[in-house]
């Protein structure tokens, strides 16, 4: 929804932060930079499958006068919970800044209506754009990049250079974290474990229990590659097929395939793009998926459930 020129509200400056050293305002610490703020709930499949675009945004945007901030607004009490909030901090791998709108304070000002809810704020504090739901990547980057080159054209400069960083450390990649998937793998003797939170799949021996196969470095992302290079994020579901296993890599719209004698990652399904796509036809990587969240394999076909 595009909105009449208006300047947008600021953030209280008593508000909690994660992710920066300070307090951040529009009015002072962001003057000159593009923003991108946008509303999100941890237990919302749409916050969750927003995640990646506002991590690309990121990366596109790297060393340029743009910066996204989380503005966490809680749908239920329990929510609001700062040590849970941390918690999904490290489980999304959100690394920008996040503020907490303790009692929807800045959800009121800016009009939000659902999560998640994205608004674009150009250099000089004015609101460009505000609309629910998650938005295209593609269509976003193009608005950021027409707002960074207007305001390189207009002279508005960034009043100061920010660094940020976790405020936490990051959580240990020892035991598991918010697993979501598992399947049983009688002819090696492994249980294979979505280990969602970790961003990875591991598989353990079903007579030692110990962890034996590890698929994933930790980070979020969707490299294909070797077992110790590629990158997930929050795969939940997982199917034995022929030799291999699949796993419906849900935060990045694929379903990926796991082949244990060549230790490789390969993508077989999606395009990396949220799509809800009713009538579907398309093959492999041509087939959009938006947040696959179940797998289920025959003989000759695959089952997925997307949200």
């Amino acid at each position: 929804m595009n909105l009449p020129l208006t300047h947008a509200p600021d953030f209280p400056y008593h508000f909690q932060w994660f992710n920066t050293p300070q307090p951040l305002t529009l009015h002072d610490e962001l003057t000159g930079y593009v923003v991108l703020v946008y509303f999100w709930t941890p237990t919302s499949a749409h916050c969750q499958s927003m995640f990646p675009t506002v991590a690309y945004l990121g990366q596109r945007f790297a060393g340029r006068a743009f910066v996204a901030i989380g503005v966490h607004a809680a749908r239920f009490a329990a929510e609001a919970d700062l040590e849970l909030i941390g918690r999904a901090l490290r489980r999304y791998g959100i690394r920008h800044p996040v503020v907490v709108d303790e009692h929807r304070h800045l959800w009121e000002e800016y009009g939000c209506r659902g999560w998640p809810h994205s608004v674009l704020v150009d250099a000089t504090g004015t609101v460009r754009f505000s609309g629910s739901g998650e938005p295209d990547r593609e269509r976003m980057a193009a608005a950021i990049e027409f707002l960074l080159d207007d305001a390189a054209a207009q002279g508005d400069e960034p009043y100061t250079h920010l660094r940020f960083s976790d405020t936490e450390p990051p959580e240990g990649l020892s035991g598991l974290s918010a697993p979501a998937g598992i399947a049983a793998d009688p002819r090696r003797g492994l249980l294979w474990v979505a280990d969602t939170g970790h961003h990875r799949v591991v598989a353990v021996d079903v007579e030692s229990g110990q962890v034996t196969v590890v698929v994933g470095c930790g980070e979020p992302g969707a490299g294909d590659g070797s077992f110790d290079q590629a990158t997930f994020f929050l795969p939940r579901a997982l199917a034995l097929h022929g030799d291999g296993v699949l796993v419906a890599d849900t935060g990045n719209h694929l379903v990926r395939r796991l082949d244990p004698s060549t230790r490789q990652v390969t993508t077989v399904l999606g395009t990396g793009r949220s799509v809800a796509d009713p009538h579907a036809g398309a093959a492999g990587r041509a087939q959009p998926l938006h947040a696959p969240q179940g797998l289920a394999a025959a003989a000759d076909a695959v089952f997925v459930a997307v949200a």
